[in-house]
This record gives structure tokens, C-alpha cells and sequence, in this order.
């Protein structure tokens, strides 16, 4: 068990049931969970709250599909739930698992699993971000899904009842915070959100459409900083079955890959 947290998981409400995620290039720290365990300088490996996962029965929960527990927060840049539209938003918050923690508790669950829980790009043309992997900022809490205070009052609550806690991270990719402006004319033409893949990475300029941030350790302290063309290949589309482009291409629907070698 662990005897130190950092700053961020603190304040979050203690240890117990966290997870933390990281990549490391060029002298920063992907550090990309809100409730990041810390990992001080030369500890070895990743720790874990449990002794055998085996022993756990963990149901994974994504929340935008659990329960609605807050209708307050279902409509965000004027993009709401669309029930007759799986491929959309449907309104789960993390309101709505505190308030079934009673059911899952009941059905002898031990640890619960939750989908991202950072802000993410709301929609592209045939989907929506309800899944949580398309991260738009990396230190901002998802806002469909509630405020970090929620957030805390459930992971609380779920220690209280001796459950743990996960949280989805995705340490490889950002959603579709930029295009390829590739005729550098400023504005989205076609064939700018999915180029073929290149090699060496596309030099042309970017257009971002979210801010993508992060967080990275200062000595003792933590700090937000912005990404940059600098942490993402900029490869374009990739062939899947070619396994660089696979590692170092972009994803269906403008995937951005981050540079986490």
C-alpha cells in the first residue's frame, strides 16, 4: 500500500482506488489523470492498492450511458442527448453513479471502472466524445459529467463502502484538437482532417480548435502547460496494417497521436 500521495490526488480525497498514467520525452512528463497518483523520483515500477486483482469483481461503468443524475448538465454547447441516437450523448453523470452505488454495492462489486474523465472534444460528424477518449484538455474535468467536487463526493463515497476506485486514462492520443492546414490558407479544406500519412511529419501550419493542456512536475509542484505541434507525430492518416503508421499515424474520425516515445 501506498504511504505518500502528491498534491493532485490529495486534494482529491486520498489514495485509495486511483490509478495514474505516464510517458516521458524529451524531459517532460505526460501526466495526464485528475486523479494522478504520484510516482516519486526513483520509486520503481507502478504500485497498486490491491494484492491480486483476480480477487476483485470490477464493473466498468461509461458513465455518459449509466445513469443521469444531474439533467443540469446534459446540454453543453448546445449539444444535449439524443436518445433515439446511440452514436450521441445520453445525459450520464457521475451524479447519477453516486446514486446507484447502492445497486452496485448489492450486485457484490468491488471496484468500480470509469470512463475519462477530462474534458473532451464534443462531436464530429457521425459521433460524439460520450465515450471520453477524444481528450480536448487533459487537466480540465468533464463537465457533461459533473465538477471535480462530484467527482471527489463519489469517489468518497465508494471508499466509504470499501470499494475501489479506477479511472480510464488515454496516454496516447488527443481527439481531433487540430487540422492539417496544409495549403496554409487558415481555414479546413478538404483532406486537411485526415491526410495520408507522411514521412517525415508534416511541416504545414496547424489549426487548433481546442487548447489542449497537460500537466507536468516542477520540482515539487505541479503545472498546466499547453501542447504544441512539438508532442504530436503530425503524420496524418496511417495504413493500420503497416505497423510504424499504425504506431505513429493518426486515427479514424482525426485521432490526434501524441509523441510519448
Amino acid at each position: 500500500m501506498r504511504s505518500r500521495t502528491c498534491p493532485v490526488l490529495r486534494a482529491l480525497g486520498g489514495s485509495r482506488g486511483s490509478t495514474h498514467s505516464a510517458g516521458v520525452r524529451g524531459g517532460w512528463a505526460l501526466w495526464i489523470s485528475l486523479l494522478a497518483a504520484c510516482q516519486p523520483p526513483g520509486d520503481a515500477g507502478v504500485q497498486t492498492h490491491v494484492d491480486d486483482w483476480r480477487d476483485e469483481i470490477v464493473y466498468q461503468i461509461v458513465v455518459d450511458r449509466f445513469d443521469d443524475g444531474d439533467p443540469d448538465n446534459d446540454v453543453l454547447e448546445g449539444i444535449g442527448p439524443e436518445p433515439d441516437d446511440l452514436a450521441r450523448f445520453q445525459g450520464g453523470d457521475w451524479r447519477g453513479v453516486r446514486d446507484r452505488l447502492d445497486y452496485l454495492e448489492a450486485l457484490g462489486v468491488t471496484t468500480i471502472w470509469l470512463s475519462p474523465p477530462y474534458a473532451n472534444v464534443q462531436r464530429t460528424e457521425g459521433e460524439d466524445g460520450y465515450h471520453g477518449y477524444w481528450p480536448s484538455d487533459f487537466t480540465e474535468a468533464n463537465p457533461r459529467f459533473g465538477t471535480l467536487e462530484e467527482l471527489r463526493a463519489l469517489v468518497d463515497d465508494a471508499h466509504a463502502r470499501g470499494m475501489l476506485v479506477i479511472l480510464d486514462v488515454v496516454p496516447n492520443h488527443a481527439g481531433r484538437v487540430f487540422t492539417y492546414d496544409l495549403d496554409a490558407d487558415g481555414e479546413v479544406d478538404d483532406g486537411e482532417i485526415e491526410p495520408p500519412y507522411a514521412d517525415p511529419p508534416y511541416t504545414a501550419p496547424l489549426l487548433f480548435s481546442h487548447a489542449p493542456r497537460m500537466w507536468r512536475r516542477v520540482g515539487e509542484a505541479w503545472e498546466r502547460f499547453a501542447l504544441g505541434p512539438e508532442h504530436f507525430h503530425r503524420r496524418g492518416f496511417g495504413d493500420l496494417s503497416d505497423q510504424t503508421q499504425k504506431e505513429l499515424g493518426d486515427f479514424p474520425t482525426g485521432l490526434r497521436d501524441l509523441d510519448t516515445e
